[in-house]
């Protein structure tokens, strides 16, 4: 593969959603701010209607801009949009290919390739990833990977598998049931309304409610009770969904480790 290649366009939605979902307190906050009279609603249609068309044409661009290719035993990617970047991967530095199918990707038949390096970053970002590709081009990438690992040309065939370990509906079932995943959506919770300090009153809300709350620490109580079990029910369920299919499978040359029903993943890493 020697011609530069893009990505499916549906990563421009995707690019779109991230940067939304960044800006989301900034917007929040433009609203508390400028939301008073006439003028000040004028403002915050004007400014975020800029941030939107900008947030959409810097998304089409990156996307265009954004190639990558296979070639002389390097992943070449090149990207940018107003400075030209290049990052090219050697081959035998490849450390495992994390294959996934997010909601999108799923109704596009396509698939999200993340690369592992050895001495990469450091941090839990992948050194790169492929955000949208046919699943027969991620084949491709992980047979040219393994066969420039192993051989001077990449695989053809299919590789025998053995399953190494498949996990059990009661293994997954105590595994949900035991994950500390209640924890995640909690703090994920007070983290989004610790965001909101500067514009709820807090004190004052919590002064004008303090004589209920004393004549109604029973039913108080319950609530507490019943916001912990809806939050262990919704950590079970994540849980679930994510490891559901959970398997370990051996070639020759890979471990791949495939799990999750609605977002599936893959992951290989060679071991030779």
């Amino acid at each position: 593969m020697s011609e530069p290649k893009r990505l499916h366009p549906i990563v421009i939605v995707l690019t779109i959603g991230k940067r939304i979902k960044d800006l989301i307190f900034s917007f929040i906050a433009l609203f508390f701010i400028w939301n008073k009279g006439d003028g000040g609603k004028l403002l915050l249609f004007g400014a975020s209607a800029i941030a939107i068309i900008g947030i959409i044409l810097t998304s089409i661009l990156s996307w265009l801009r954004y190639t990558y290719r296979l070639e002389e035993n390097e992943l070449r990617i090149e990207y940018g949009v107003f400075v030209r970047k290049k990052r090219y991967i050697p081959l035998e530095r490849i450390q495992s290919l994390d294959i996934s199918e997010g909601l999108f990707q799923r109704l596009c038949g396509m698939v999200k390739v993340q690369i592992e390096t050895a001495g990469g970053s450091g941090n839990e970002e992948a050194e790169a990833v492929l955000s949208a590709i046919s699943k027969e081009e991620a084949r491709y990438i992980q047979e040219y990977v393994a066969g420039a690992k192993n051989s001077s040309e990449p695989n053809v065939y299919e590789e025998p598998s053995q399953i190494v370990y498949k996990i059990t509906p009661s293994q997954l079932l105590l595994l949900s049931l035991t994950s500390g995943g209640v924890g995640v959506v909690i703090s994920a919770v007070l983290a989004f309304l610790s965001q909101l300090d500067d514009f709820i009153p807090y004190e004052k809300v919590f002064r004008g409610i303090e004589q209920w709350v004393v004549s109604n620490l029973i039913l108080i109580a319950l609530l507490i009770f019943a916001g912990l079990i809806l939050a262990w029910i919704l950590a079970l369920f994540g849980t679930m969904l994510k490891y559901t299919n959970f398997n370990v499978t051996k070639t020759e040359h890979d471990l791949v480790i495939s799990q999750g029903l609605l977002e599936k993943r893959q992951m290989t890493i060679p071991i030779t």
